[in-house]
């Protein structure tokens, strides 16, 4: 009974279907086993969209067994790198939509040679791994963006949907390789930052592969390195890999005020410098006295700049305000003193605060400068009435004066000139100064003032040169020699090159005339930059000039600079400055050393032995040894093994070669009887002025004393008897 009823309803069936209209089957659907998705890769560089990979839909029905290309299929072709730049467009084909990021639907072919066929381009701005994904467009999705994210979710492991439910043609995984650097490209925070320390400011290297400025594909996961052409500026990292856009960024902060130019490198390319401003804080801190009276002054003259002061913000930046200081008052005077309150001046070249005073009294007077948060400085100034003028005095700021590579060259600034009684009673020269030069021909000077320029360009005329001034009112004459030097060609940077992790080195920089003499500029510097050549992995470099560099080189032509590297190692730093538009360029090595506050320790702290006894103290405790130490040829001989074991060495004697062999884990020693030359590990030599032998009466070895602890680095001291002689020996280490 069941049967007939199968049957009778498959009769049924069978009969509605020759009923519908044969259009139904005209176009059938795809077959999504029977279609086909392939690339013309597994990789490709990071491009745009003239490069990428190729990706092939064929669109196929297979109907009996036989497989057939089809006509306008649409298909979807999604990645599973949500919200990435990744990007399909078209290659061939019509294109049904937009290239979008991440789903695209797009037709193949309706009829001709590539009936069913989709060609895509599949490219990226962002390396490493991609799924891609093909699938026939079902309508039961509603929209492309649903089937878009159904698809993405069943790529990235989160959608149940099996492949043939969501249409899945086929699948790729492909891998797009980073891009060759190309430029480099710096972009910075508009305007200025305070330079407290906290206060940030932002720096964007972009690195693409393109030849020109900010083109081509991002260039992900380089190493930027960012150069700054001068001490101050603090960075939040140490090392800058660029991101998925190409990006590399830093946070920069600085409690030194001024303008930093900074520079940015990666693969090869450099890009062009952005000036990074950081501002001292708007708030005057503190107030210290850089120049004050060393002389007793003259009453009723004015003493011209005779006190200089420095004003500077909560982290030491300088700030040149005359009206940051409130208070500028004769805090105490003689009794009989009405003398005015000293009166503001100008700047110096380093933009101190000059001020000048003119006491009415002989006596004692203190001279207060205050800021409004109630710090201040107290000027203690001398004053006598001057007697008769006895003598004269003269002196130029700068030190030398370089022959120009055009003459005349620039004119000096004019000296201070100084009128004294005999009792040193000092004041700015009044009345009638002649100036002269002893080789006008050479240096010339302005006989008003005493300004001075060279003349000449001809650089053998090298030499030093006598200024004159004469007090035509009371017939004084004072002189000073002015070295007139050849131009700079060089710096010249000296220094011990030795400090250890955390501690400056100190290097003396001076600029150089070609036959070496010093040569005082003249004129402000106006760009100090170092490169950090090489340093010890991991390493963080300081580089700072000592003092006041600009006032140092212009008087000079000399300065310091303070190199200081946060581990051990070697460190090469290329220092440049620039000065009347040329670079000159030093190099400064240091080998910077382990603290010793980190130093591994090895055997005995302090060991003490006595001349011609066998007892001996070990950081405190009392020892014995086999072999008492003694004095021969006015040197102090100790038994090898028990002083190598003391240093922390292990010790080895071939009686074979007679070789003595010191090791410890930071070095090995070796040494022969008979010769005085020790080898360390490091291939370096010890020569002794006595050899190793071994004691006939013991046969016992011994080596001299000194020599062996002080190659290991130990320090070595004898201890006196009253009459002279050595009666013990001691190390520390």
């Amino acid at each position: 009974m069941k049967n007939r009823k199968l049957f009778a309803i498959l009769t049924l069936v069978a009969f509605m279907m020759t009923l519908l209209p044969m259009a139904a089957f005209a176009a059938p659907a795809g077959n999504i086993y029977a279609s086909t998705f392939t690339t013309d890769k597994d990789s490709a560089a990071v491009s745009d969209n003239t490069g990428g990979m190729k990706l092939v839909v064929n669109s196929a029905n297979s109907v009996a067994g036989t497989v057939y290309a089809l006509g306008s299929q649409n298909v979807i072709l999604v990645t599973n790198r949500v919200g990435t730049t990744d990007t399909i467009g078209v290659w061939s084909g019509t294109a049904k939509g937009t290239a979008i990021t991440p789903g695209v639907e797009f037709q193949t072919a309706g009829a001709g040679a590539n009936e069913g066929l989709l060609e895509a381009r599949l490219y990226t701005a962002i390396p490493g791994t991609v799924k891609v994904v093909a699938a026939l467009r079902d309508a039961a999705f509603g929209s492309v963006a649903a089937q878009t994210t159904a698809l993405q979710n069943y790529l990235n492991g989160s959608d149940a949907n099996t492949a043939s439910a969501l249409g899945v043609i086929g699948q790729k995984t492909v891998t797009f390789t980073s891009a060759t650097t190309g430029n480099v490209v710096l972009s910075v925070d508009a305007g200025s930052t305070t330079a407290n320390g906290l206060a940030q400011k932002t720096i964007v290297a972009t690195v693409r592969s393109g030849s020109g400025v900010g083109q081509g594909s991002p260039v992900v996961g380089e190493e930027v390195t960012f150069t700054v052409n001068k001490t101050g500026l603090d960075f939040d990292k140490v090392t800058y890999v660029t991101d998925s856009l190409g990006r590399a960024t830093a946070k920069i902060s600085s409690t030194k005020s001024g303008t930093y130019e900074v520079t940015a490198q990666a693969g090869g390319e450099v890009s062009t410098p952005v000036n990074y401003v950081f501002a001292a804080d708007a708030t005057p801190y503190n107030l210290t006295i850089v120049k004050q009276p060393s002389d007793v002054l003259a009453t009723g003259a004015v003493a011209t700049n005779v006190i200089k002061l420095k004003v500077t913000d909560l982290n030491g930046n300088r700030r040149s305000v005359h009206g940051e200081v409130t208070t500028v008052k004769v805090e105490s005077s003689p009794a009989d003193s009405s003398a005015a309150d000293p009166a503001a001046n100008g700047l110096d070249a380093e933009n101190n605060l000059q001020y000048n005073f003119r006491p009415d009294k002989e006596g004692s007077y203190v001279l207060r400068f205050a800021l409004g948060n109630g710090k201040f400085v107290d000027v203690p100034v001398e004053a006598a009435k001057q007697g008769k003028v006895a003598s004269l005095t003269i002196k130029y700021d700068e030190k030398s004066i370089t022959i120009p590579s055009a003459a005349p060259g620039a004119w000096s600034t004019a000296p201070t000139v100084k009128q004294l009684d005999a009792a040193s009673v000092s004041r700015t020269a009044a009345g009638s100064l002649q100036f002269s030069s002893s080789n006008p021909s050479i240096l010339e000077v302005n006989s008003g003032n005493g300004q001075v320029r060279v003349v000449t360009a001809d650089s053998k005329d090298a030499q030093a040169v006598t200024i004159t001034v004469v007090d035509t009112t009371n017939n004084l004459v004072a002189s000073t020699e002015m070295p007139v030097v050849g131009a700079p060609v060089a710096i010249e940077v000296t220094g011990d090159g030795v400090a250890e992790a955390n501690a400056k080195a100190k290097f003396d920089v001076r600029f150089i005339d070609k036959n070496g003499n010093t040569v005082a500029l003249g004129a402000n510097p106006t760009l100090y930059a170092y490169t950090v050549v090489s340093k010890p992995a991991g390493a963080g470099i300081d580089v700072s000039y000592a003092g006041t560099k600009d006032a140092d080189f212009n008087e000079t032509g000399k300065s310091s600079v303070n190199i200081t590297s946060t581990k051990a190692g070697v460190v090469e730093v290329l220092l440049r400055i620039t000065a009347g538009g040329q670079v000159y360029v030093g190099t400064a090595k240091v080998n910077v050393g382990v603290p010793a506050s980190e130093k591994p320790s090895y055997g005995a702290k302090n060991v003490t032995m006595f001349i011609g006894s066998a007892g001996y103290v070990k950081d405190g405790s009392a020892m014995t040894m086999d072999q008492s130490p003694f004095i021969q040829d006015g040197r102090t001989f100790v038994p090898v093994r028990m002083v190598g074991e003391a240093l922390g060495a292990e010790v080895e004697f071939d009686a074979a070669t007679q070789v003595i062999t010191l090791t410890r884990a930071d070095m090995t020693i070796t040494m022969t009887v008979g010769s005085n030359v020790l080898t360390k590990s490091d291939g370096t030599t010890v020569v002794s002025d006595v050899a190793p032998f071994i004691v006939a009466e013991t046969g016992r070895t011994v080596i001299p004393f000194r020599a062996i602890a002080e190659a290991f680095g130990a320090t070595v001291e004898a201890v006196f008897a009253a009459d002279g002689t050595v009666n013990a020996v001691t190390f520390a280490q």
